[in-house]
Formats: structure tokens, sequence, C-alpha cells
């Protein structure tokens, strides 16, 4: 199982697959989302909304799930130990709450944070990115493409 970040949602939909001509790929990822092998924490939900277009429209129809009291303590943990990375609101928010729920639930993070557009490794940061975060705490990370290879999505 899967937790996606929502540049997943974002970069995927705009950038690698464009959701009218890819229409078979969010069909298979909204499936999976209903049967809970991808899942994605409320606070994705809420960053996709902040932009009114038709993958806001798309993840409306999605089930985002709510944290339980597990996942709350760990993002306040991740909140405390990154303190350099989650203290600025705004952009990824979200980020403590999908590294938070790959935590506590023993799953691998979906991001395509700390990558270029051809996928090659963006330049280094003077603050940890969420691959960063995630290979400190022993988490998973993996891009949408390998990803939806390992829920056996195929063209």
């Amino acid at each position: 199982m899967f937790v996606f970040d929502t540049s997943a949602f974002i970069n995927g939909w705009n950038d690698h697959y464009p959701g009218l001509a890819f229409r078979p790929v969010w069909d298979y990822v909204a499936e999976q989302m209903a049967a809970g092998r991808i899942v994605a924490p409320r606070a994705v939900a809420r960053e996709i909304q902040q932009v009114s277009d038709a993958l806001a429209k798309w993840a409306k129809d999605q089930p985002f799930s709510d944290p339980d009291q597990r996942v709350q303590a760990l993002v306040v943990q991740l909140q405390s130990n990154y303190a350099e990375v989650f203290s600025t609101p705004g952009r990824n928010d979200a980020d403590p709450w999908v590294i938070a729920l790959a935590q506590a639930e023993g799953l691998s993070v979906v991001t395509y944070e700390g990558r270029q557009f051809s996928g090659a490794p963006a330049r280094q940061s003077k603050k940890p990115r969420m691959p960063e975060i995630c290979n400190d705490l022993g988490v998973p990370c993996v891009n949408p493409a390998q990803a939806l290879n390992d829920l056996g999505f195929r063209l």
C-alpha cells in the first residue's frame, strides 16, 4: 500500500499523466483509493482544492483519510524533529501528515518531491525534502510510476 503526497497528484495530473489523455491512470488510482491500496490524508485533499481545476473536481469524489491519534502524535513529533522544514505554513503543509500516515501504517510514501521533471534528483536543498526525511525514518519512498508499477497497473 501507498500514501500519496500532493505532488503525486498535482505533478502526475498536470505533467506526467495529464488527466484527459491518461484517464485510465486516474480511473485506476480512484479504484485503488476505493480499495484502500492507495491512501492520502485529508491534508492532501486540502492542498489539491486550493486550485479550482479538473484535478480538484476529480479529487472531490475520492476517499481521503482523517488522521487517528497515532498519526496526530507522529505529526507532532515530525514537526518538532524537522522544525526547519515544517515550521513555515503554506507550501507542503500535508507533508508531515503523509509521512506520519506512512509511519503509522507501515506504508510507502509516493511523491515527486526531490525530483526534476525528468526524474533526475533535484538540486540539493538546505532543508531536507520528503525523500530525505523518509530515509532518515526508514520509511520507503517512491515516485508515482514505481507505485503504479508495484500495484500492477498496465496500460
